[in-house]
């Protein structure tokens, strides 16, 4: 059996304390909530944090990555469009 690992490197477009991203950062529990629940998912990378954005993939600390693992692209496409994962 073959699984699928989603890695996301993202910029945010402002530091992570910015007001202007707040609605993001204080979501992350609540998505990461979602995706544990949704059917299919296998895994995810945390850190220290509960979640990954303390984990540097590059010096800007702006980039922020997350990885996860699904068993099968129906089932991540489920929880990427088909939740609240998609608002954001």
């Amino acid at each position: 059996m073959m699984h699928l690992a989603e890695i996301n490197i993202a910029t945010l477009k402002h530091d992570q304390g910015d007001p202007r991203v707040a609605d993001f950062m204080n979501n992350l529990d609540r998505i990461n909530g979602i995706a544990e629940r949704s059917r299919g998912f296998v895994w995810r990378y945390v850190d220290e944090t509960g979640n990954a954005t303390d984990t540097r993939v590059d010096a800007n600390p702006r980039v922020i990555a997350n990885v996860s693992v699904w068993e099968s692209v129906p089932d991540f496409e489920q929880f990427v469009w088909g939740t609240l994962h998609d608002q954001f």
